[in-house]
């Protein structure tokens, strides 16, 4: 089965990561790359979540069906640079950067942004441009594959699971920050943001 980070990173240039690190305000091209890995760990696992909630399953797969055929990945420096014909909603980042996180999203920017060295702005930035490509990786491969909701599952799971191996720790950040969603107490907020940041941390201590 195919590697969702293999082919997001695929469609991933230099030149593509130097007109991402410019549109969302980081200059050098190292934390560019770290801070983007970390990013496509994060919606990988928030999809996971989605994917996973058998009440949402179907209609997410809908979804991918329906706005991110993949095609997004045909001209992604054209996306960037607005000069693509893609559909809007193919397109609003920020539209499913909310659907997926909810409301960790802004805990979720500002942890990303701290351990990459970014200011909360350009971490959230970065995620919403990133989300619509991981998305339309996906759906590519869905398409391609003729995968049902079940498919889509096991492909995030492998893909985390070889990212995790690979030294990546988004798939425990996410799990920390989804606890709230199933009856995670508020006073709780800050034991585990503190939990999170250790574990983010550890991925970039690895760079």
């Amino acid at each position: 089965m195919a590697d969702l980070i293999d082919i997001i990173k695929g469609s991933l240039s230099e030149d593509v990561l130097g007109q991402l690190g410019q549109q969302v305000g980081i200059s050098d091209k190292k934390k560019t790359s770290d801070a983007t890995e970390g990013a496509i760990g994060i919606l990988l696992n928030a999809i996971q979540k989605k994917g996973g909630d058998s009440n949402a399953a179907g209609s997410f797969a809908s979804a991918l069906d329906r706005d991110h055929d993949g095609s997004i990945l045909d001209d992604v420096m054209g996306y960037l640079s607005g000069s693509s014909n893609l559909p809007a909603k193919t397109t609003n980042g920020e539209g499913i950067l909310g659907h997926l996180l909810g409301n960790k999203q802004k805990s979720t920017i500002d942890m990303l942004g701290k351990k990459a060295g970014l200011d909360s702005q350009s971490a959230g930035n970065l995620l919403a441009k990133l989300a619509p490509i991981v998305l339309g990786a996906l759906g590519k491969q869905k398409s391609t594959g003729g995968l049902d909701a079940g498919g889509i599952l096991d492909m995030l799971t492998g893909s985390i699971q070889k990212q995790q191996s690979g030294g990546n720790a988004m798939g425990s950040l996410l799990d920390i920050f989804l606890q709230g969603q199933s009856g995670q107490k508020s006073s709780g907020k800050g034991q585990l943001l503190n939990m999170g940041m250790k574990i983010l941390g550890s991925l970039f201590k690895k760079k």
